[in-house]
This record gives structure tokens, sequence and C-alpha cells, in this order.
């Protein structure tokens, strides 16, 4: 058992070593491919920085399944270093299967932070390396049990195997991914599930899944020392795929012997927080009527920063989460007949929590919808008054004078107008603050060739995507009127005009 051990911490502090080693050298690989993470309107963050760090963690490993099997396979490795790394009822083939599946993960999250890939064409990646775990490695949740049913239900049996399986793992991989939007949030949170898994497998006596979480805990160690706050390297979809993936393969290695109530709880329990976060982020977008894929700012580590939380204590808060799950998980593997009734009592709270939270989130999608309508509404009955009053109004000066109150009552930060033969014209919204326009603005430039000019708006991105078109429509519509009625006003002056000269 000390042997046991003692190749664990040499495994442990290997990946520690080589993950350390190698996050300077992809910053430097990410900075040279233009794998860099610029602020936009949805980060939190003010400066570029490298991204694609995942990949210290994913050499590392990749590297010491390929050597383990490789020793192992030619005799190198001694009988009880061999049988303390790869489980007996584990045939090792299905270890160096895995490997496929990992790298084709890598490779997409790579892809993506180098040149960037569209969501549908990642979740496809994903679900082909899901079906290549399935079929070609052979690992597969085959039955589960449900607590306190004698019986366990036979997924093969009823053709639910496969589904089950690619989507434990596409979900598990997406929820990790997920929650990588503040330093050290995914790589401290995935710590945490790592040292869980180790502990349980240790436990149940699996040590495929022993010597996974090992590894990764020890590189993920390492690379936290570069990506807590304030991080000087993120993990990018590199890291975060392939460590959500990773974890979910690595539960399926234990499932090979055990189909236990208490083990399919475990990972579900620990991953509690990246999985409620992926749950609330789905009813969130379809409540909004948007992709299920598509970005927002509304996660929870989202939520906590707008509530005035720092970086570092948002990430803390989320490691606290973890930790509370991983001992309950631990109690409940040591004490199973106490641990399945804490665990229903944990669910049964966290179920109020989860429907408490779920119709508030019900309830302000409601409100923000009928908010958003009657936005709508009076966007569109001020811009009718405002085209009547510019189609009406008598010379250039009224209508900048009518432009710049639908400049203010649209909420722009600014406008201009450039006409040939006139003086430039610009508006500043005095109510816009500094800090507001140091903000990505959207810019929207109308040409006026009727009467040779451009009218600009520049304006704050709108929470609401939806908002932010209708407006920049009626802005059309109302730029339409003043070119229409300026057109006129200039076609009568020039006829005036000809008229003297004759």
């Amino acid at each position: 058992m000390f042997f046991q051990y003692k190749t664990y911490l040499t495994l442990f502090l290997c990946a520690f070593g080589a993950t350390y080693f190698l996050v300077p050298v992809a910053m430097r690989l990410a900075e040279k491919l233009g794998a860099v993470d610029k602020p936009d309107e949805r980060k939190i963050h003010t400066t570029p920085i490298p991204r694609m760090g995942g990949l210290a963690i994913a050499a590392p490993f990749i590297i010491a399944l390929v050597s383990f099997y490789i020793l192992h396979r030619t005799g190198l490795v001694v009988n009880r270093v061999s049988d303390s790394i790869y489980d007996s009822k584990v045939p090792y083939q299905q270890v160096q299967r895995l490997i496929p599946p990992l790298l084709l993960v890598l490779l997409v999250g790579m892809v993506d932070d180098v040149k960037g890939m569209r969501a549908r064409t990642k979740f496809l990646a994903q679900v082909v390396a899901a079906v290549l775990v399935y079929y070609y490695a052979g690992l597969r949740i085959s039955a589960v049990s449900i607590p306190f049913l004698a019986d366990e239900i036979n997924l093969e049996s009823i053709n639910l195997a496969l589904p089950v399986t690619v989507l434990w793992i596409v979900g598990i991989t997406n929820a990790v991914n997920l929650i990588d939007g503040v330093d050290g949030l995914a790589s401290g949170v995935a710590l945490f599930v790592c040292t869980c898994n180790f502990l349980v497998s240790l436990i149940f006596g699996h040590s495929g899944m022993s010597v996974i979480s090992c590894i990764l805990a020890g590189s993920l160690l390492a690379f936290l020392r570069f990506n807590f706050f304030p991080a000087k390297v993120f993990l990018g979809d590199t890291g975060s795929l392939f460590l959500g993936f990773t974890l979910a393969v690595g539960s399926l290695l234990s499932a090979m012997k055990s189909t236990t109530a208490v083990f399919f709880m475990v990972p579900i329990f620990v991953l509690g927080y990246p999985i409620m976060d992926t749950m609330m982020t789905m009813a969130r977008r379809a409540l909004r009527g948007k992709p299920i894929m598509s970005a927002d700012r509304g996660h929870i580590h989202h939520l906590l920063l707008s509530q005035g939380w720092n970086q570092r204590q948002v990430a803390l808060i989320a490691y606290t989460v973890t930790c509370v799950m991983m001992v309950i998980s631990v109690i409940l593997v040591l004490e199973k007949e106490r641990g399945l009734i804490g665990f229903l009592i944990v669910a049964v709270v966290l179920a109020a929590v989860g429907f408490r939270a779920g119709y508030q989130l019900i309830r302000l999608e409601v409100l923000h919808s009928l908010d958003k309508r009657r936005q709508f509404r009076l966007y569109h009955l001020f811009s009718e008054f405002m085209e009547l009053k510019i189609k009406g109004a008598k010379d250039l000066d009224e209508s900048w004078s009518l432009l710049c109150d639908v400049a203010k009552e649209f909420n722009l930060t600014g406008i201009e107008l450039n006409l040939e033969g006139e003086q430039p014209r610009k508006w500043d919204n005095p109510n816009h603050t500094p800090e507001e326009l140091d903000e990505e603005l959207v810019t929207q430039s109308i040409k006026l060739p009727a009467i040779k000019g451009e009218f600009r708006t520049m304006s704050v991105k709108e929470a609401s995507e939806d908002l932010n078109v209708e407006r920049n429509l009626l802005l059309r519509r109302i730029s339409d009127a003043f070119q229409s009625n300026m057109a006129g006003k200039m076609g009568a002056s020039g006829n005036a005009a000809n008229g003297a000269g004759h």
C-alpha cells in the first residue's frame, strides 16, 4: 500500500513539474500563433492574455498515458508499479484507445483558440469524440442503479447506452468549458473534482481513475500558479474542453467495475457547480429564444461580479461550493447507508434552491420580455413622431436639433453629420460617463447620397441584441426622412437660384 501511494506521489510531482515548465512555453506559442484573448464587451479582463494554456496540462497527461502503456507492454515496469497504474479489469487496449478521442478534443480546442470555430462545429466534434469512446475504446454507461431500488436499469437492453454515454461526456465537457470565465475558476474547480475523484477511486479500488485524477491534479495545481487572479494565461478551449472531456471519460473507467447508485451520484454531485451553471444557462437562453450554444454574460460568475464581488472572491466562492460537495461525496462513499440519506436531504435542499432560482429566472425573463416589448413600442411611437417633425423642419439647423433629440431619446453616446459644403456637426451625450465611453461602441454609418452626406451614430451595445437591431433600423428610417426633407429643400433652393440667374 505504501508503495502504491509513493507511486501516486511520484506521478503527482512529475505532472506538477512538467506543467510548471510547459506553461511559459505554451504562452509563447499562443502569442506566436495569435491565440490571445483580447478584451471585449463580454470579457472582464482589460489586457490581452494568451490562451491555449491548457496545452501545458494536456501534453504531460497524454505523454504519461502513452509512456505507461509502452512501458507496461514492453515489460520495462515491475508488476507492483504497473498494477498500481492499470486496473486489471480495464484492458490495456482501452487505455490506449482513449488517446485518439482525447487528441481530437485537444485539436478542436487549439483550432478554436487560434482561428475560432463555430459552436455547432465544436459540438459535433465532441459528439464524434464521445462516440469514439463508446465504440472504439469500449467505455460506456451500460447500466445504472437508482437509490433504494434493488434492480439496476440495463441501458443496453433498451438502446439507451449510447445516447446516455454521449450525453454524459458532452454534457460534462461543456459544463467545465462554460465556467471558464473568471481567473482560476475552471482550473480550481477541476482541481477539487480531481481530488475528490482520486479519494473515491482509492476507496473503490479503481486505480485507473486514481492515476488520471492524480496526474490532472498535479498539472492543475501548477497551472493555478499562472491562472489564478490576476491571470497570466488562460486555459482556453484547449484546456477547458480537454479537462471536461477527461473528467467525463475518467469516470467511465471506474464505471467498468461499478454500476452502484453511489458511484453515479458522486461525479454528478461533485460537479454540481458547473452542472448547475450549465442548466441555468440553457434555461435562460431557451427562454430568451437564443441558440443554446450562443454566448452571454448571464453565468453564475457574471451574476456574482455584477453584485460587487471581485474575480478572486468569485473563484473562492466556487472553490468553497465544490469543496463542500467533495466532502459530502466522500462521506457518501464511506457511509453508504447514512450517506444516501444525507445525499437525499442535500438533494432536496438543492432542488428547493434550484426551484427558487428557476422561478426567479423565469420571472425575470418574463419581465425582461415585457420590458423589451414596451421599449420596442416606445421606440416605434417616438420614431414615427420624429419622422413627421423632421419632414416638416424648415432648415438644416432645425433638422439637426431634432436629430439630437432622437439621439438623446435613444440613449446614443453621440452622433455626427457631414454634408458637402457644410461644416461638420457633432453631438455628444452628456449623460454618458467616461467609463461607459471606454466600452466598445456600436457605430452605424448611414450614407445620404441624395444630399451628398453621411450620418453616423455611436451607442453602447444594449444587453438585448434585438433592441440594438431595432434601434438601428429606426435610426435609418429617421435618417431617410431627414434626407428626403433636405433634398427637397436643396432642390428648391437650387431651382430658385437658377431662376434668378435667368
